[in-house]
């Protein structure tokens, strides 16, 4: 997967959330020359853990140890859908890394034991640099 071939794929994609979401991390993995989930135990699609408010919730993507990943459909709100994954974060293990993404970005919240959130927002298009915290006059994005 090319970059320019991933833009292409999902620009003004129309899928829904639960269509796209699967579809969008394979392509970012191939992408990133990295493996898919495919480790029900380790790293898979649909993780459900238990909300800390109670009842079920699912992490669309988790990796043991690395991250919990919460997709949305272009445009959604993504501080809800973080707030959605860190309801269940503790019963994924306690990722220290919380994605959240719309396919048109995507922003890495860090969950580091004594150090503060610093957010970094990939955009799918658009200049910037990347490894800025967002927030106030310095966030910047990559593009993809």
């Amino acid at each position: 997967m090319t970059p320019d071939k991933f833009i292409a794929t999902w620009k003004n994609n129309p899928l829904t959330e639960r269509a796209g979401a699967q579809a969008h991390f394979d392509d970012l993995c191939d992408l990133l020359g990295v493996e898919k989930p495919r480790d029900p135990e380790n790293y898979c699609f649909e993780r459900g853990a238990r909300k800390a408010g109670g009842g079920d919730g699912w992490a669309d993507v988790w990796k043991r140890g690395c991250f919990g990943w919460e997709n949305k459909k272009p445009g959604r709100d993504l501080d809800a859908a973080l707030k959605q994954l860190t309801d269940y974060a503790l019963h994924l293990d306690n990722p220290p890394l919380l994605v959240v993404s719309d396919r048109e970005r995507i922003i890495i919240h860090t969950a580091f034991t004594g150090y503060p959130d610093q957010p970094r927002e990939i955009l799918r298009s658009g200049p910037g640099k990347l490894n800025k915290p967002l927030g106030g006059k310095s966030a910047t994005s990559k593009a993809l």
